[in-house]
């Protein structure tokens, strides 16, 4: 006896679901579009998080550098020295001996 020749798997879904194999055939090819393109879009909005991490950082750091502009300028305008500034002055030594 010899086995019967199988069937593609289209027919056979085709046959249980009432459509045509071609029908099959086409929404799986839409199937693994739409599987494309969620992962594109989670990738995109990976990206748009890693971009919005960094926005803020730069946000961050530009009102840190403007609060020590800021800083500067009035102790310009106070003719003072900067709060915490360190400066290079060389630390006493013992000449005691």
């Amino acid at each position: 006896m010899q086995n019967a020749p199988l069937k593609p798997t289209s027919e056979k879904i085709a046959d249980r679901t009432g459509v045509s194999p071609n029908t099959v055939k086409r929404d799986a090819k839409f199937s693994e579009a739409v599987d494309a393109i969620e992962e594109v879009a989670h990738q995109l909005i990976n990206s748009a998080k890693v971009i919005q991490n960094v926005n803020r950082g730069l946000q961050n750091a530009a009102h840190e550098v403007e609060s020590k502009a800021e800083n500067v300028r009035n102790c310009a305008q106070n003719r003072t020295s900067p709060p915490n500034r360190t400066t290079n002055q060389r630390p006493e030594t013992n000449t005691e001996f």
